[in-house]
């Protein structure tokens, strides 16, 4: 299974699981409704986990920490 993301939700808004490729496309249109415009990301889903959060900041010479 994977966990479809928009970078710009938040409080569960534009978020989706899939554990097919029918569910996937189904739920691409789902979030991009949810959050238009909003860049997307796709990831693993973390079987019984509470919450996992990562975030970088980048610059534009590469540059991320």
């Amino acid at each position: 299974p994977v966990m479809l993301k928009a970078s710009e939700g938040g409080g569960g808004k534009g978020i989706r699981m899939s554990n097919s490729e029918d569910e996937l496309r189904t739920n691409f249109q789902q979030v991009s409704n949810e959050v238009p415009g909003s860049p997307m990301f796709m990831m693993q889903l973390c079987r019984n986990a509470r919450h996992l959060e990562v975030q970088i900041v980048g610059d534009e010479h590469g540059q991320a920490v």
